[in-house]
């Protein structure tokens, strides 16, 4: 099922693009939904007010980014009607996790206090995991829930970014939206989602993982000797 997940990601464009609903401002979005690109047309005065350009803008941003997940679903739903991928190769048992935890466990007889010894650090490792997966959880919904706000450089957009990066609001000074070069907006409006972005560095939904409890524990998990020794397998 991944290899078909896989496959859709790569059949779209690298880009998806869409207006808002006066058709004056258009985004571009890159596959991964970050905001690439806004154009606004020379006659958008007609049509917007210079108080709403800036929702406008997330307007066609949302589009674009509703028409990457429909490109995908499409992708995805003409990947099943092909012959299934072939599926990747399983590890031989030499290479396989188990196999290299086995190598470092120590061998021989073991007593009935070693035995309850290795037992009980088992259930306080399975333990320790499930409440990391709680903690890793409510660490990330409360990045999503958090918000930066990045400016152009001299002030003129304000723009907000959920915790994941989705754009959220855009604020323009309308004095100088009413003289701006339309080419200027959506230059200075990519500069205030870099300032956002800076922001948000290192605060990722992996960075945050990784700095959690569970990261530490999936590092564990990926290391036969300590967790040999973690789960008592190893004297």
């Amino acid at each position: 099922m991944s290899q078909r997940f896989t496959a859709a990601a790569v059949k779209g464009p690298g880009n998806f693009s869409a207006h808002d609903a006066t058709g004056m401002v258009a985004a571009t979005v890159t596959g991964e939904g970050r905001l690439k690109d806004v154009r606004v047309a020379t006659a958008w005065r007609t049509k917007v007010e210079p108080t709403a350009v800036g929702a406008a803008v997330v307007e066609a941003y949302s589009a674009a980014r509703l028409n990457r997940l429909e490109q995908f679903g499409t992708g995805f739903a003409e990947g099943l009607d092909e012959a299934p991928p072939s599926t990747r190769p399983m590890p031989s048992f030499s290479e396989s996790f188990g196999a290299k935890l086995d190598e470092v466990m120590t061998r021989g007889s073991t007593s009935r206090a070693e035995s309850d010894a290795t037992l009980e650090a088992m259930a306080a490792f399975v333990r320790e995991i499930n409440d990391s997966i709680d903690s890793a959880s409510a660490d990330v919904a409360a990045l999503q829930r958090s918000q930066v706000t990045g400016r152009s450089a001299r002030g003129r957009v304000h723009l907000q970014l959920s915790g994941d990066g989705e754009v959220q609001r855009i604020q323009y000074d309308a004095t100088w939206l009413e003289r701006a070069h339309v080419a200027n907006i959506g230059r200075e409006t990519l500069v205030a989602q870099d300032d956002a972005l800076r922001l948000l560095a290192g605060r990722s939904v992996a960075d945050v993982l990784a700095a959690s409890d569970l990261g530490r524990l999936q590092a564990l998990a990926s290391d036969p000797r300590a967790l040999a020794e973690r789960l008592r397998l190893r004297r």
